[in-house]
C-alpha cells in the first residue's frame, strides 16, 4: 500500500489507566464491550479479520469523503522493547477482504501490562457509498508469544449531508495544578551546581515533518532543549506519518553510548522494509553533535530483533535477542551476540534451556569488571505483581550462568544501571504499581540473589506519576558519582530531571521541562 492511501492524522491519545487486548469503543464494536477492567474477555479476540465475531447491522453512518472519529482502548499492553508493535484502523465493504488503511498508531511503553489506554484518531472516510462497511482495528504487539488481536465494527457510508458525532473523551485530571505546584517547589531553592555543564542528547520527532527528526541537546539543570542537527530518519515508526507502512525510522529504546569513540549506536528500520520487519541497520551518531558517522546493514543479522545493544569496550557492543523454539511454540531462547563498529554480528552465548514465562525484556547492563551481562526480564503472566528475574551471562567464557528471582515485595522497576565504584546495580523505583502518585526511591539489586535494598528516597509521594520509563542511557557518571533520571509530573505535561549524588544519596532537580518527545535520551560525553 502506498503512503498516498493513508489519510489519517492522530488527534489525541489519552491515558486512562490497560492484556495485548483491544476494544473498539466508538463506533461500538461487534459483540459485548466491557472496558471496566484490564484483560477483559470482550477485548481478547484473535483471528482475521474480526476476531471471530459475526457481522451486525451498521451502528453509525459516516459521511463519504468526510472525517470520522474512531475511539478504541488498548485494554492490555504488550510493548516489545526495540521492536515496538502498532495498532491500525482500516475499512472495507462487508463482502471484501481488501481493507484500506486509515490510521496507524505505534505502541507505547508503560511496563505494567494491565495498563489501560484510550486512543482517538480522526480519519478521512473514503469517498464512496457503502450500505454496509466494516471498520477493523487490530493490535500487533511484535511480542514473543502474542498473536495479533482483532476487533470490528459495522458502519454505513453515505454521501448525504450529515454531522459526525464526537466520541466522549475523558476530562483532564483535576489534580493537574496541585502536582505541578509541588514539582515547582522541588527546585526552590534553586538547583545546586552539580548539573552545570551536563548535557543529555536525544532524538525528537515532529508530527509536521515525520520523515526527519531533530537531534537535540537537553540541559540537565534547566531542562532547556536546543536543536543541533536534522536527521533524515523518523523515530519510532508512524509517530508523525500515521499509516506509512514503509517508514524509515530509528528504533525507540535501543541505544549504546561508546565513550572512547564519542559515538552513540542505534538501530534503524529500513525504508524498504515492511512494517513488521525488525530494525536491521546500524546507525552511529556523534553523541555530542548528532553527526552520522556510519549507517549500514548489520552483517550476519538473522532477523531476531535486538532488544538491546550494550556498550562493551572500544568499538565493541553486546546485543540481546529472544528467539522462539521452532518445535515448541511459546518457548524462547535468550541469545547474546557480539557487534562491532563495522556492523559485524555473531552469536556469542545462547541459553540452552528455553523460557516461556519471563519473556518481557526490560533492560540489559554490562559489568566490564566481572565481564558479565545482566538482563532484566519481566513475568508475562504477572501484570500486577510485576515479578522479574535477572539473567546473568558470563561473556568471557561465553556461557549462561544463572538467573535470580527479584524481590518485588516493596519495589518494582524496569531498568538497572551499574555503578562501577561499588559494583552495585542501581534502580529508581516508584515502589508498587498500585500507588497513583508514588514516592520514588533509589534501590540496589543483587543480580545473584535478587535481594533489593533501599538506599535513599528520591521524591515524596503526591508529585510524580507512576512511570517506569525515565532511565537515561549512560545515565551514571562513573567518575563524579552522579545518577540521572527523568520523572514525569502527574496530570501535567511537565517533567523534571533528578540528579542523585551517590556519595551522600542526596537528590536535586532540574527546572520544569517537557522532554516526552525526546527519545533514546543519553548523557553526553
Amino acid at each position: 500500500m502506498s503512503s498516498s492511501e493513508v489519510t489519517a492524522a492522530l488527534l489525541l491519545s489519552v491515558i486512562t489507566g490497560s492484556l495485548g487486548h483491544i476494544c473498539i469503543v466508538f463506533p461500538h464494536q461487534r459483540g459485548p464491550l466491557d472496558i471496566s477492567t484490564s484483560g477483559n474477555p470482550s477485548c481478547f479476540r484473535h483471528g482475521a479479520p474480526c476476531g471471530g465475531q459475526n457481522a451486525e447491522d451498521p451502528k453509525v453512518t459516516l459521511a463519504a469523503g468526510g472525517t470520522a472519529f474512531i475511539k478504541w482502548q488498548q485494554n492490555y499492553n504488550h510493548y516489545s522493547v526495540g521492536y515496538s508493535g502498532y495498532m491500525d484502523v482500516a475499512i472495507a465493504p462487508l463482502s471484501s477482504s481488501d481493507f484500506k488503511l486509515l490510521a496507524v498508531v505505534s505502541d507505547k511503553y508503560v511496563y505494567a501490562q494491565d495498563h489501560q489506554r484510550n486512543y482517538t484518531v480522526v480519519v478521512s472516510v473514503p469517498d464512496m457509498e457503502c450500505d454496509h462497511c466494516v471498520i477493523r482495528v487490530r493490535y500487533n504487539a511484535h511480542k514473543p508469544g502474542e498473536n495479533t488481536f482483532y476487533q470490528c465494527t459495522d458502519v454505513r457510508v453515505t454521501k448525504t449531508q450529515m454531522t459526525q458525532l464526537l466520541p466522549q473523551l475523558p476530562p483532564y485530571g483535576k489534580n493537574e495544578h496541585i502536582c505541578l505546584h509541588k514539582a515547582l517547589q522541588l527546585i526552590s531553592p534553586p538547583h545546586r551546581r552539580t548539573t552545570d555543564g551536563v548535557t543529555f542528547y536525544g532524538i525528537m520527532y515532529s508530527r509536521n515533518q515525520p520523515d526527519v527528526a531533530n537531534y537535540v541537546a537537553v540541559d540537565a539543570a534547566t531542562g532547556a532543549i536546543a536543536d543541533i542537527t536534522t536527521l533524515k530518519y523518523g523515530v519510532g515508526f508512524s509517530r508523525g506519518r500515521l499509516g506509512d507502512v514503509n517508514a524509515n525510522y530509528i528504533a525507540d529504546g535501543v541505544a549504546a553510548v561508546d565513550p572512547p569513540r564519542g559515538i552513540t549506536v542505534m538501530m534503524n528500520h529500513l525504508l524498504s522494509s515492511s512494517l513488521d520487519a525488525p530494525a536491521s541497520t546500524m546507525l552511529e551518531l556523534g553523541t555530542n553533535n548528532g553527526t552520522v558517522v556510519r549507517h549500514g546493514n548489520v552483517l550476519g543479522f538473522d532477523q531476531r530483533p535486538f532488544s538491546a545493544v550494550v556498550y562493551q569496550s572500544f568499538g565493541q557492543y553486546l546485543t540481546f535477542s529472544i528467539e522462539e523454539e521452532t518445535t515448541k511454540p511459546g518457548n524462547y531462547y535468550f541469545v547474546v551476540g557480539g557487534l562491532d563498529w563495522s556492523g559485524n554480528w555473531q552469536e556469542a552465548v545462547r541459553m540452552l534451556d528455553t523460557e516461556n514465562t519471563y519473556v518481557n525484556f526490560q533492560w540489559a547492563e554490562y559489568d566490564p569488571g566481572r565481564m558479565m551481562l545482566f538482563v532484566l526480564m519481566g513475568n508475562e503472566n504477572d501484570a500486577d505483581g510485576l515479578s522479574a528475574r535477572i539473567y546473568t551471562f558470563d561473556v568471557s567464557n561465553k556461557s549462561f550462568m544463572s538467573h535470580a528471582e527479584v524481590d518485588v515485595s516493596n519495589y518494582t522497576f524496569m531498568s538497572m544501571q551499574l555503578y562501577s565504584k561499588t559494583g552495585q546495580l542501581l534502580a529508581v523505583s516508584p515502589g508498587l504499581f498500585k500507588d497513583t502518585y508514588p514516592g520514588y526511591s533509589l534501590v540496589s539489586v543483587d543480580p545473584f540473589t535478587g535481594a533489593v535494598v533501599k538506599l535513599a528516597e528520591i521524591a515524596q509521594a503526591g508529585i510524580f506519576e507512576n512511570y517506569y520509563g525515565g532511565t537515561i542511557f549512560n545515565g551514571v557518571d562513573q567518575e563524579k558519582g552522579f545518577l540521572y533520571y527523568m520523572l514525569r509530573v502527574a496530570d501535567a505535561e511537565a517533567d523534571v530531571i533528578a540528579t542523585i549524588t551517590l556519595s551522600d544519596m542526596t537528590t536535586t532537580f532540574s527546572k520544569i521541562t517537557n522532554i516526552r518527545h525526546v527519545h533514546n535520551l543519553a548523557r553526553g560525553i
